[in-house]
């Protein structure tokens, strides 16, 4: 028990010593570091304030004057903290007090002389730091906020404002560092304390547990302890041959061993066991004094095979196990015996069969791999086309690395994880891997877990297929049949329009000679005639199948390969119609009967093909060849039936996002069109905006607008009567796209708000001011103006704007402190216990906002894409881009785009679902409602969103 009790009261000492010497000390320097931190930004923020009043100065917005007043106005009445009673001071490099929130009796009086309670003459030491450095830390006594009566410890930061000679500064107070590190200490010490207690309860558990192991495993041996008798009994009626060797290596055998070696009862009291076994047989075997270990408990028992000799000095070849017993207080080894005939015929016949698998999965290039387990999946076994699928020359190289290994996405092993342990198998996976050379290959993935009851073990054993070729001709084809599928509504032409002439052959013609027929008409089909009626038909797929691949020459008949019976439609039938026949029947071609049941002609997928005609250019094409916004009250519809077929078709979330987008953009630019009639001809050029996840190309189903317009830039003097007609211009839009479906932006980011009509001076004085001051509380509306794109009119303005952008980003880094400070204020949707926090809506009761992580995922992402001065908007591709950085970790951004591209697909899907109830579509999500692998794999990838945006501050 002292080997339980001595090194948990050693752990518990060193846990004290460690938690009050080392962790809070060093608890109470991060904290006052982070503190030291966080008033930096806050005094830069307010530096970045003044530089934006500067800048109206410098342009000629404002006067001097008027420019330091407002600045004054707008620090004096900031306020932070938890109580919202911390604030900003300013002083000249006079010293003399500008301003102080509290201390107005301060206000335009000298204070270099000023000191505080201990003497220090805090703004002198300012001026002298802000001189020297420019920015620094001072240490003070000073007022509690705003009560004059309470003096305590402050650390500030100051920083000089050189263009109109003020320093600014701001502090915290230590007081907050030292409540905090009481309240550490305190929380340290309940929890060391519950941890104690759980410690001497676990104790006195394991120290009882124990006590009952010991008391059962000696139960355990005195049940073992079985007299001889009895145990000479049960290796009677053994069927097998039985020795049993004692200490001194004299040995018992019972009635079927002594059959089998041919020894009588009275032999067995002079028999040795090396009259038996030879030494060097048991030496080469088992090893030197092997039965005298396995006696006394030290050595494991085996099996082996043995050559037993026989009385008459013959041998016979046994399949030999080693055991231990206790008998009567004696030590003693059990060797049982069975002939290794049957035994060896059985495993060559086992091995025979599994080689011939092996050798079968080879030749159809089907990889077969065991590997150990799921924590540590490394190879016990492959077959040669597994090594040739992931690019490797010698079999043997594979087994240096783990499954995993070739999983290009972490998330997808995840997925195989969570499969094989809720299921026990997983069927038909399709993964992307990555092969020995490095290049990218679609695999489709099945495995099961075996158990093996005999070595109470288990393993997993699977296959893998190369579906990288056919994978992409799959994706062709599905495209294909969605983009066709989708517009069935609008393709409703006759087979009769589209229809071929029919090529035909007689039943009697060789192949020969039916392909030569094809060449000439230049088909991939032919129809078989036999007494003037169709009876079949031949395609060129037919011909590989039936006839190459079989390895038949050109004289066989065609009545002999032909697929019968004809499968027809006829020509009133419509192109739709024809499609899901050819679906459902799984064929490419597909003959076109008349009124009298003849056959007219033929038409195939290429056919449908060649009309040039898929379900969004037809929509966008209504869209460009209306003439008012009233033909679109069934825009909306129609774009959620395209929506709904795509998503059934198992389209990615990019085809629908790109889709609504590029909808939206035909209505922009026909209403733009229309306005410009309307209101004739732009005084300037102009370009109209989208902004946020419009300009990201990332609209879904529950979306509203976001836009913006600028022009160029005019006389002061025209200025007022140019903004007017843009607003107006810009009134027409946003009213055009409401009737068109797309809402009202309820936060007013639209063109037709006079804060976001502007000349392209002022959306650059606007852009500098954010860049620089960083916003304060606008700044989680303007970061969508960062994702902004050109969508009718002049795109050499937003070029402007956005080389202006790049520019104003090289020079001053405060936005993007700002924006990866804000970071931290993003919650996880995952509680504590591993589940998804939900919330009670009007509409939901119990629910989570999808949209939430989402938008946390597109910050990190355009905070990336501003660092490293990207022209991508969209998330997706801005993720590409950004993998090709130099230094940037792959897999963090490899997890992002999954997690996005999973949350983005769920988003959609969810509003599909509420579309077909007739309910509004929204972003809340009933976890409810998922699968156990949805909401497992949503979870993590919650869980996940929530430490990459710490990752991202580590990475920046």
């Amino acid at each position: 028990m002292a080997g339980i009790v001595i090194p948990a009261v050693l752990a518990i000492i060193l846990y004290f010593i460690f938690v009050f010497i080392f962790i809070i000390p060093s608890a109470r320097n991060n904290l006052l570091e982070e503190k030291k931190q966080h008033v930096r930004e806050l005094t830069e923020t307010s530096w970045g304030v003044l530089y934006a009043y500067y800048y109206d100065e410098l342009f000629g917005f404002l006067p001097k004057d008027s420019a330091q007043k407002y600045a004054i106005d707008k620090l004096a009445k900031v306020r932070y903290g938890t109580d919202k009673k911390d604030y900003y001071w300013i002083i000249d490099t006079t010293p003399v007090m500008i301003m102080h929130p509290y201390r107005k009796d301060l206000v335009g009086k000298y204070v270099g002389n000023f000191k505080d309670e201990k003497g220090k003459r805090l703004f002198q030491e300012a001026k002298q730091i802000t001189s020297e450095s420019g920015e620094g830390y001072i240490r003070y006594m000073w007022q509690w906020q705003d009560d004059s009566l309470k003096i305590e410890e402050k650390i500030s930061f100051v920083k000089i404002f050189k263009p109109w000679g003020w320093i600014i500064g701001t502090g915290i107070y230590l007081n907050d560092i030292r409540s905090e590190t009481k309240k550490l200490t305190r929380n340290t010490i309940e929890i060391s304390l519950a941890i104690f207690i759980f410690v001497l309860l676990l104790m006195f558990f394991l120290i009882r547990h124990a006590l009952k192991i010991e008391i059962s495993r000696q139960l355990a041996e005195k049940e073992k302890k079985v007299t001889f008798e009895k145990y000479k009994a049960l290796a009677e009626a053994n069927p097998e041959g039985v020795i049993m060797v004692f200490e001194d290596l004299r040995l018992n055998l019972n009635k079927n061993m002594q059959r089998l070696l041919g020894y009588k009862d009275e032999d067995i009291p002079h028999l040795h066991i090396h009259d038996i076994i030879s030494q060097q047989q048991i030496d080469r075997y088992l090893g030197d004094k092997y039965l005298r270990y396995l006696m006394l408990g030290v050595a494991e028992p085996k099996n082996f095979e043995a050559h037993l000799r026989r009385k008459d000095g013959s041998f016979i070849n046994m399949f030999v196990n080693c055991s231990r017993i206790i008998i009567e207080d004696r030590l003693a080894v059990v060797i049982s015996a069975k002939d290794i005939m049957f035994e060896e015929f059985a495993r060559k016949q086992i091995g025979l069969s599994r080689e011939k698998y092996k050798d079968l999965l080879d030749i159809v290039h089907i990889g077969l791999f065991r590997i150990s387990s799921l924590e540590n999946p490394d190879f016990l076994e492959v077959n040669r086309a597994f090594g040739e699928i992931l690019g490797f020359n010698f079999q043997n190289e594979i087994f240096s690395f783990l499954l995993k290994d070739f999983f290009l996405n972490q998330n997808e092993w995840e997925i195989f994880e969570h499969y094989i342990i809720l299921s026990g198998f997983i069927k038909n996976f399709q993964v992307r891997m990555k092969s020995n050379n490095g290049s990218e290959l679609i695999a489709e993935l099945s495995a099961v877990k075996i158990h093996d009851n005999e070595n109470n073990d288990s393993y997993i054993e699977g296959m893998i297929i190369d579906k990288s070729g056919e994978a992409r001709k799959i994706l062709e084809k599905e495209n294909l049949m969605l983009n066709l599928k989708s517009s069935s509504y609008l393709l409703h032409q006759p087979l009769k329009t589209i229809a071929r002439k029919v090529v035909f052959c007689d039943a009697s013609a060789t192949t020969g000679q039916l392909i030569e027929t094809m060449q000439i008409n230049r088909t991939d089909a032919i129809l078989v005639k036999k007494d003037n009626n169709f009876i079949g038909i031949i395609t060129d797929h037919d011909l590989r199948d039936r006839v190459l691949a079989q390895g038949l020459g050109k004289d066989v008949y065609a009545e002999e390969v032909l697929t019968t019976p004809l499968i027809c439609l006829p020509e009133s039938a419509l192109v739709h119609e024809a499609l899901l026949k050819m679906q459902e029947k799984r064929i490419n071609h597909l003959p076109v009967t008349g009124d009298n049941q003849s056959v007219t002609g033929i038409v195939s997928v290429n056919d449908i093909l060649q009309l040039q005609q898929n379900s969004a250019s037809v929509l966008i094409l209504t869209i460009q060849n209306s003439k008012s916004p009233e033909e679109w009250t069934d825009l909306k519809p129609k774009l959620h039936t395209l929506c709904k077929m795509y998503i059934h078709g198992g389209s990615k979330y990019q085809t629908i996002t790109d889709l609504i987008t590029n909808v939206s953009d035909a209505v922009v630019e026909k209403l733009c069109i229309w306005a410009e009639n309307e209101l004739g001809k732009p005084p300037v050029k102009y370009s109209f905006l989208a902004i946020g996840s419009q300009g990201r190309r990332e609209l879904t189903l529950k979306t509203d607008q976001d836009n913006a317009l600028v022009f160029e830039n005019v006389e002061i003097s025209r200025l007022e009567e140019v903004k007017k007609y843009f607003l107006q211009f810009s009134q027409y839009i946003c009213y055009g796209l409401d009737k068109a479906g797309f809402d009202l932006c309820p936060g007013d980011l639209m063109a037709m708000n006079p804060k976001w009509c502007l000349s392209l001076q002022e959306w650059k004085a606007l852009y500098t001011k954010w860049i620089i001051s960083g916003g304060d509380d606008e700044r989680f509306e303007y970061t969508a103006f960062f994702d902004v794109r050109n969508v009718f009119g002049d795109a050499s303005l937003i070029s402007e704007i956005k080389n202006h952008i790049a520019n104003e980003l090289y020079k001053s880094k405060i936005l993007l402190q700002l924006l990866i400070s804000d970071i931290s204020t993003y919650k996880t949707q995952v509680n504590v216990f591993g589940k998804i926090i939900t919330e009670k809506t009007d509409r939901h009761p119990s629910a989570f906002n999808i949209k939430t992580s989402i938008a946390h995922i597109t910050n990190l992402v355009r905070i990336l894409s501003l660092k490293f001065q990207l022209n991508e908007i969209n998330t997706s591709a801005r993720l590409e881009s950004l993998a090709n950085i130099s230094g940037l970790d792959k897999l963090y951004l490899e997890e992002l785009d999954f997690a996005y591209n999973w949350l983005m697909l769920l988003r959609i899907k969810n509003q599909l679902d509420a579309i077909e109830k007739n309910a509004i579509p929204d972003n809340f999500i009933d976890p409810r409602y998922l699968s156990e692998i949805e909401y497992d794999t949503t979870r993590k990838i919650l869980d996940s969103i929530a430490k990459a945006g710490k990752k991202l501050k580590s990475i920046l």
